[in-house]
């Protein structure tokens, strides 16, 4: 590729590291100060109580960087995203999608990732895929510096919508 990016009518190409953060990235109508946008996300997608408290102690590090492939593509399909960690650091916090219904893939692009799949570990290198069904606890940490992981998902049988935590959400029509 003689260019990190590149950008045509119906097309864009870029390196999938140097896509920027959510945070980086404009919302067309979102006029929000900062501590505005995270009082918006606890309204609309309200964690149980202790949530955050529990992450902190349950990983050793939570030091990750987004690349918000979606929005920077403009991708309307589909969900995806990649997380980038050093090695020990959360990728993925445990979790599982059966309130989405979201079924995800995950691939890993550079490094190696340890999953665990309802209990089960399992060591994935570059080039690895791991898919889970919506009610299959998972997370994922960084084995290695850097380590990482691109995500695809979606409801099957229904269009895509942005998630509750996501910045450009938009509630649904009435």
């Amino acid at each position: 590729m003689s260019s990190s990016s590149a950008e045509g009518a119906g097309w864009k190409v870029a390196l999938l590291e140097e896509i920027p953060g959510s945070a980086q990235l404009p919302v067309p109508g979102l006029d929000l100060t900062p501590e505005e946008e995270r009082e918006a996300l606890r309204a609309r997608s309200p964690r149980p109580p202790g949530w955050s408290e529990r992450l902190r102690g349950r990983y050793p590090s939570m030091e990750r960087r987004l690349h918000a492939v979606r929005r920077y593509l403009g991708i309307r399909a589909f969900g995806c995203n990649a997380w980038e960690a050093d090695a020990g650091a959360m990728l993925v916090p445990e979790h599982d999608e059966t309130p989405y219904r979201q079924e995800e893939i995950f691939l890993v692009v550079k490094g190696r990732a340890r999953f665990v799949l309802d209990g089960e570990e399992v060591e994935v290198p570059a080039g690895g895929i791991v898919y889970a069904e919506p009610q299959v606890v998972r997370e994922a940490f960084a084995l290695e510096t850097p380590t990482l992981l691109f995500l695809v998902g979606g409801v099957p049988g229904e269009p895509y919508a942005p998630p509750a935590w996501a910045r450009d959400w938009q509630p649904p029509a009435p």
